[in-house]
């Protein structure tokens, strides 16, 4: 790390003497600036913070005594180095009252500068390694309380809070005794899809803070984040007066002038604070949310009803015509198909129960043709992110779930003529954007990309080796590495913490890995 370093001096031969008599970078620092008295001083500090400043004591005016009196009325952590041409007790006494250890006699002999500043220099770094794990330490617990808090009402929400976890709820500052209302609030599709883990962390921590800046001062409200990374309000009916309506379009309002980006809200009602109307009224907004997510709609209700029958029925007739194209493998009959499908399903805009009916359909159309032309389509390890209710609440539109159902069917006949269509391509770029966007998920790997795509993890491992020439694995350890060169080099962060925000999460294994990208350890990187 590079310190500033301030020279306050009223002689300018003496000041450019202090500049040039050594050099000052291969000792760790930088010089900041000139001050010609301690008025000029003063005002430079106000403006600039430095860990040094080499000060001549005897100026016209405020002498540098002042300076340093002043500076510890202030309780400054700027270490000092007094110059003097007075070889007197007297100065030494005074400066050594206001803390100062290094006290040199002009004209300047450039060893006992160095000797000074290289103590300086251990001190200074001594110090920032302490603030640092003071910072980190401080920073572990908060996160570690914040993920209590979370995991603690994300039981709630999916209705899996025991007794005594209900009588917890006071403790967190619920107000058990009065009806709730439970808001749940993201950004839109194209913004979230948008961002990288590291963005996506940031924009929810300001439409948190956001949230709390038009909360402020009412009792009551709980701010946590659910198993979807959604924000989640869990506050007294009472606290909105004119309705969540309301609030949300000052939220919303107040999301497009502050960054730039459009928000999601949903709510519901609990008849008090405890956990099962919590629960209730979760699930209640979590569906709002999602079917305006879907539908990508600011409507004040959502369908529960069934769809019509005749939309029924053509609907499984475009299926049936999915299934036709697949056997037939011909991708424009597939394609066609599949858009009167989601076609139907976006004018009658089905229930949610209902949409994942179809999107079930739709898959089981997928895996019996896979299933019967020995296609491995998708792992049994891949979680929910392959089932209907995956899809339907990881946050897509309504055009982007349509968007993976077109990759997933065209990825199935396996025909030399489809792996050519620009649509592949299209598919390897998604890929490779996925993982520029979210390389810091620990998570990321050939099975992760496949499931968010939607798509055969052979297919996708296939074609992203033929179009990137690079494997999935190759492209994900280039971004990571590329990024913790980036972070390495600023110099902040120690190389823990560059491991953690790389999605690595063994600092000994990634070091391992960095050594055989670059050839050297992450601790030689210039800093």
């Amino acid at each position: 790390m590079t310190y500033q370093f301030l020279i306050v001096d009223d002689e300018y031969f003496v000041r450019q003497r202090i500049r040039l008599c050594i050099p000052w970078k291969e000792y760790g620092f930088e010089c900041a600036g000139e001050a010609a008295n301690v008025d000029q001083a003063l005002r430079f500090l106000e403006a600039t913070p430095v860990d040094l400043v080499i000060l001549d004591i005897s100026m016209p005016g405020a002498n540098g005594l002042e300076l340093l009196r002043m500076m510890k009325e202030q309780n400054s952590q700027i270490k000092f180095i007094i110059l003097s041409g007075f070889a007197t007790f007297e100065y030494a006494r005074q400066a050594i009252a206001c803390n100062v250890t290094n006290y040199l006699l002009k004209p300047i002999d450039t060893d006992e500068l160095i000797r000074s500043i290289t103590e300086i220099r251990e001190t200074l770094d001594k110090n920032n390694h302490l603030k640092q794990e003071r910072l980190a330490w401080q920073e572990a617990r908060l996160i570690a309380e914040h993920a209590e808090k979370n995991t603690f009402f994300q039981n709630i929400f999916s209705g899996h809070a025991s007794v005594s976890e209900s009588a917890q709820l006071r403790e967190f500052g619920v107000l058990q005794d009065v009806p709730c209302t439970v808001i749940v609030s993201d950004g839109r599709p194209k913004v979230i899809h948008s961002l990288s883990c590291q963005e996506r962390a940031a924009f929810q921590t300001a439409l948190g803070n956001l949230s709390g800046c038009l909360l402020s001062g009412k009792s009551g409200c709980i701010q946590v984040t659910d198993a979807y990374s959604h924000q989640v309000l869990i506050l007294p009916q009472a606290q909105l007066p004119a309705g969540p309506d309301h609030f949300l379009e000052r939220l919303s309002s107040a999301a497009r002038e502050n960054f730039s980006r459009d928000i999601v809200c949903g709510y519901g009602y609990g008849n008090d604070g405890l956990a099962p109307s919590i629960h209730s009224a979760y699930q209640t907004a979590l569906q709002f949310f999602t079917f305006r997510t879907v539908y990508e709609s600011d409507g004040g209700t959502f369908h529960t009803r069934l769809p019509e029958k005749q939309a029924l029925e053509q609907l499984n007739t475009a299926i049936r015509g999915i299934s036709c194209g697949l056997l037939k493998k011909d991708h424009e009959f597939i394609v066609s198909s599949l858009r009167t499908a989601f076609q139907i399903i976006g004018q009658e805009q089905f229930s949610l129960p209902a949409l994942e009916s179809a999107l079930s359909a739709l898959l089981s159309a997928a895996i019996e043709y896979a299933v019967h032309n020995g296609i491995g389509l998708f792992e049994e390890d891949s979680g929910s992110a392959y089932t209907a209710a995956g899809i339907i609440y990881h946050g897509c539109s309504l055009g982007e779930i349509e968007e993976k159902f077109m990759n997933l069917f065209l990825s199935l006949p396996g025909s030399q003529e489809l792996d050519d269509i620009p649509m592949i391509q299209r598919i390897v770029v998604q890929a490779a954007e996925l993982i520029e966007r979210e390389y810091s998920n620990a998570d990321m790997g050939l099975q992760y990309i496949a499931s968010a795509l939607l798509i055969s993890p052979a297919y996708l491992s296939r074609n992203f080796k033929r179009i990137r020439q690079y494997s999935v694995m190759q492209y994900i350890t280039k971004c990571r590495m590329e990024h913790a060169w980036d972070l390495l080099a600023g110099g902040r962060l120690s190389i823990a913490a560059v491991a953690e925000k790389t999605g690595y999460q063994d600092a000994f294994y990634f070091s391992k890995c960095f050594k055989r990208y670059f050839g050297i350890s992450p601790s030689q990187v210039d800093r």
